[in-house]
């Protein structure tokens, strides 16, 4: 998993940002040259699949509706241009 993966599926977090926090954190790892395009194998809900960054967020987003994935959906969709 990645740095982004990880802040992205753990936006909940320890401490008191939640979800705020974690979007400033996925903006400051995709501008410091986190890469949008990379696939990783995941287990995602007992399926294994080979997912980008933001297949995986909507992926999390469909499962979890009552929490605010769709909110990082809406950062990644901020840097489409990355994707190639």
């Amino acid at each position: 998993m990645s740095p982004l993966l990880i802040a992205i599926g753990t936006w909940y977090g320890v401490r008191d940002g939640g979800i705020d926090e974690c979007l400033e954190i996925v903006e400051m790892l995709i501008e410091s040259g986190a890469d949008l395009c990379q696939t990783y194998t995941l287990d995602i809900a007992g399926q294994i699949s080979e997912v980008t960054v933001f297949d995986y967020t909507r992926k999390l987003a469909a499962l979890f509706p009552d929490k605010p994935f769709g909110k990082v959906v809406e950062v990644l969709k901020k840097y489409d241009f990355l994707v190639k």
